[in-house]
């Protein structure tokens, strides 16, 4: 659906959590307040951003956990404490003096500014001050304690979970516009900016698969790559999300070129 946001969201993490505590879609639906429905929605969308099925299901009763629902419990917990957490801060009216903030460039910063309203809202003498940069060069500032607090992505294998202390799990594919040519010698690739971790993890893949390659656009924001990639410049690398309405996952059955599992992202 062109606009829809399909990121990860913490209210998708509370139903998750209510159906698995309750085992049971109608139990949960009760305790949360809602319709049967609309938890059946949210897990759905859950279930599509992480790619796995989380439920076992009969005639759409619950069953019990998936492999994959249960190595998620514990983060959408965990994401939820962190939630509680933030809540708990902003509630304290003690809180004041400046917060320096680092976030990458290609950083979505939906959500983000509402939370930095209500953060000052409930701090009328605290402040947040929000810079973007590299994710090498926030790292950097970081230690150099220019920065208080930097939210960066690292890479996980596909054969590993994310860690604990991620706060958000993006899955990761090749994307490309549909018709696009993989008749040519050399892969054009639509790329983010040197030290992006998205751009690292695609040539670094397709280094190793000895696939050549050449980076026919460079750009510094999701909007601009994804621009790039619907107008057929090149193969990029996008957390699924990010997706436009007209692009698509390009596995190895659908190329002649080798493209090798991406695993994830986490922030």
């Amino acid at each position: 659906m062109e606009g829809s946001d399909r990121r990860l969201s913490i209210e998708q993490c509370r139903v998750f959590v209510a159906v698995c505590d309750a085992q049971s879609f109608s139990l949960a639906a009760e305790t949360l307040l809602r319709t049967q429905s609309a938890v059946t929605h949210q897990i759905r969308a859950l279930e599509e951003i992480l790619g796995e099925s989380l439920f076992l299901r009969s005639r759409g009763h619950f069953r019990g956990l998936t492999d994959a629902g249960k190595d998620v419990e514990p983060y959408a917990r965990r994401i939820l404490a962190l939630a509680s957490e933030l809540c708990a801060v902003s509630a304290s009216p003690s809180c004041s003096g400046t917060v320096r903030l680092g976030v990458m460039d290609d950083f979505s910063l939906s959500g983000l500014t509402q939370v930095v309203a209500r953060f000052e809202k409930s701090h009328p003498g605290a402040r947040v001050t929000t810079t973007s940069d590299t994710s090498s060069r926030l790292e950097n500032r970081l230690r150099q304690g220019e920065l208080d607090l930097v939210l960066t992505k690292s890479v996980v294998e596909p054969n590993q979970a994310p860690p604990p202390e991620a706060l958000a799990v993006e899955r990761l594919a090749w994307i490309a516009r549909p018709g696009f040519d993989w008749t040519q010698t050399e892969l054009p690739l639509v790329a983010f900016h040197e030290g992006c971790v998205y751009r690292r993890l695609m040539l670094s893949r397709l280094q190793q698969t000895g696939t050549p390659w050449r980076i026919a656009y460079t750009g510094q924001s999701y909007a601009n790559v994804r621009e790039a990639i619907s107008a057929g410049l090149g193969l990029s690398v996008l957390p699924i999300d990010q997706m436009s309405e007209e692009h698509r996952i390009c596995n190895g059955d659908v190329t002649t070129f080798d493209l090798p599992p991406l695993g994830f992202s986490v922030l």
